[in-house]
């Protein structure tokens, strides 16, 4: 079943199933309109329907900073981006950056881009283009290995003038992986959209020349301060980046099946010896590009709006937080985060990355007085010494006052159980609620005895997957009040989707022993838990398939970090932790190693190696052989040590 969208948040060719097993797509997350394609009413498509046999589900994903990235964090209208310089960033199989000189007293260009130095044919969307006032732009949707011309003019007030000299740009071969990039309003309109098109450039250029799957991934980039949801909400402090993307539920033997059949490195040998014999969970959910990375059919599905449904166009949508201080090139001006390395951490959620994993409870409670909130109308804060935060919430009702909760988690798309903590000392007062701007629903408050004294009621809600929802209290009858109100409470009403993620199958806590709980230690492993590549982090409200970060400044600051640091960057490789795990998920590394363990693990290694292979050799004096034993000796020597 077609489920949906990572916030820790992709492609045209279709691979076919080689499972032959049926695959049920699922919907996720809701999110806003934009300018760019939507699903149409009127459109044939709308009679095609999923063979989905689960309900809707969601995920998401958001990476956050470290806690000296949080600490001091300026307001978001503090913010205000240097205009970058534009970095140069190479041709990918479907892209390449057009860069041109800027012409003094130019108020825009117009680009043209054509298969002919002679311009009699231009590419679709590209014949005098209006560009506005920049001195570069991606030109996406292209063929691989092939040769594009363009030139621009510059315009002004007064009109155009002449054009440039015309520009040449190759993409790059045809084999291989492709993730075609389509940039929303957000980003072509903003003064530094040439600096973040070239920057996401460059980060999709790493992928494309590690991974050779023959399939493209559709990804739209937004560079925005909240997601694409019909009342955007301001992303809470310390997020730097979000996606969102379309996972498959796919039967467990359908994708491990298919996962076996795709081994191509030596990581896949040693990782896929390394898979349960039996079954862990019903379903793997794996995103639609990971499923076609391994064969499978699992097309994109995602609109713009971030609904689901046959001819969505997109794998997933990634966001950057315009209200957080980032670089577009580096080296980084100082006190700001790595853009790239934040996209590159979304794309990572995109295309695969991520876990099941999810806090033991999800129970959490939120202040009414809290400056999270907004108060609108009449409503207002007053004293409360019998209140859980010796605060509460007066005059909400009367056609006036409003209590709005911002920024209540969840961790999927489900339903809970919502309590509500008040204050009522008349008869019975009432409020309507309202979550995530949908039409309020009416509650009833019994009276509590006095304003002094707190009661409760619960009823339930739905909630979308991540930390965006809100919940508002009002009551639109002139004269009529709500109670005064204490706090919330959420709590799981139904438990997390206990299905694995394809990350999920090498996940452990010791040699030969799973964790796939939040409870304990984690660590990826592709050899059965012998070589700790990287821990995974299990604090909140970091993502638990992020790794385990450490403080600010990092040793180690990987891309898939949990939480990610000012003044420090990376990128994704064949030995960073990132591209083995996307390596044995289902993608081919062009080279492909075993990762070095550190000083600590080879000695141990080394020993184990030493005790079994003495093992052996009493064994051979008795004219006797163990397979078992010669098979554990052969997966300790692939373990590279210096």
């Amino acid at each position: 079943m077609l489920s949906l969208l990572a916030i820790c948040a992709i492609p045209f060719a279709l691979a076919q199933s080689r499972s032959g097993g049926n695959i049920e797509p699922s919907v996720a997350n809701r999110v806003d309109q934009s300018q760019l394609p939507t699903r149409n009413s009127n459109s044939p498509e709308q009679n095609i329907l999923f063979p989905a046999s689960l309900g809707p589900s969601a995920a998401t994903h958001e990476t956050r900073a470290g806690l000296q990235g949080v600490i001091e964090f300026p307001n978001a209208n503090e913010i205000t981006p240097p205009i970058e310089t534009v970095s140069s960033a190479a041709p990918t199989r479907s892209s390449f950056m057009a860069t041109w000189d800027s012409v003094s007293g130019a108020k825009g260009y117009f680009l043209d881009v054509s298969t002919s130095n002679s311009f009699s044919t231009y590419v679709d969307g590209y014949h005098g283009l209006d560009v506005g006032d920049v001195n570069g732009r991606v030109v996406t949707g292209l063929n691989p290995g092939t040769t594009y011309y363009y030139r621009v003019r510059p315009y002004t007030d007064a009109g155009s003038g002449g054009y440039s000299n015309v520009m040449t740009a190759t993409t790059e071969a045809p084999t291989g992986l492709m993730i075609n990039p389509i940039f929303d309003d957000s980003i072509t309109m903003n003064p530094n959209s040439a600096a973040i098109q070239a920057m996401i450039m460059r980060a999709i250029g790493i992928y494309e020349s590690l991974f050779s799957d023959p399939i493209t991934i559709e990804i739209l980039f937004r560079y925005s301060d909240a997601a694409p949801a019909p009342s955007p909400t301001p992303f809470p402090p310390g997020v730097l980046s979000q996606s969102f993307f379309v996972p498959y539920d796919i039967r467990w033997n359908d994708f491990i099946s298919a996962l076996r059949a795709d081994a191509t490195t030596s990581n896949d040998n040693i990782a896929n010896a390394s898979l349960p014999g039996s079954a862990l969970s019903t379903n793997i959910v794996a995103s639609s590009a990971n499923g076609r990375a391994v064969g499978l059919n699992t097309p994109h599905a995602m609109f713009s709006d971030g609904t689901i449904g046959p001819g969505g166009p997109y794998d997933g949508i990634v966001t950057l937080n315009s209200a957080q201080p980032f670089s577009f090139t580096r080296p980084l001006i100082s006190g700001s985060f790595d853009a790239q390395r934040s996209v590159e951490h979304e794309i990572d959620e995109v295309i695969g990355l991520g876990s099941h994993v999810r806090p033991t409870s999800c129970a959490s409670s939120y202040e009414a007085e809290s400056s999270d909130n907004t108060l609108t109308g009449g409503a207002g804060i007053q004293s409360c010494p019998t209140c859980s935060g010796g605060a509460e919430v007066v005059y909400v009702g009367n056609n006036s006052g409003t209590l709005q909760f911002n920024n209540v988690t969840a961790n999927a798309t489900h339903s809970y159980v919502l309590t509500i903590w008040y204050l009522n000392g008349d008869a019975t007062r009432y409020a309507y609620l309202s979550v995530n701007g949908s039409p309020g629903t009416p509650l009833s408050f019994p009276s509590t005895g006095s304003f002094q004294t707190v009661g409760s009621i619960q009823t339930t809600i739905t909630l979308n997957a991540g930390s965006s929802n809100t919940l508002t209290f009002y009551n639109p009858i002139t004269g009529n009040w709500a109670p005064d109100f204490d706090r919330i409470g959420v709590s799981c009403a139904s438990t997390p989707p206990a299905n694995l993620r394809p990350q999920d199958l090498f996940s452990w806590s010791s040699r030969g022993v799973r964790n796939l709980t939040s409870d304990g230690s984690r660590y990826f492993s592709i050899d059965s838990g012998i070589t700790n590549i990287v821990g995974f982090n299990q604090a909140p409200p970091g993502d638990l398939g992020d790794w385990l970060s450490e403080a600010c400044p990092q040793r180690h600051p990987y891309v898939q970090n949990a939480f990610a640091c000012r003044d420090q960057y990376s990128d994704i490789s064949a030995t960073s932790p990132e591209g083995i795990s996307l390596d044995v998920i289902g993608y081919d590394l062009v080279n492909a190693s075993m990762p070095t363990p550190n000083t600590t693990a080879c000695s141990l290694l080394q020993q184990r190696l030493h005790r079994l292979q003495r093992r052996k050799r009493r064994l051979q004096r008795l004219h006797r052989s163990n397979p078992r034993l010669n098979r554990r000796i052969r997966r300790l020597q692939l373990q590279h040590c210096p």
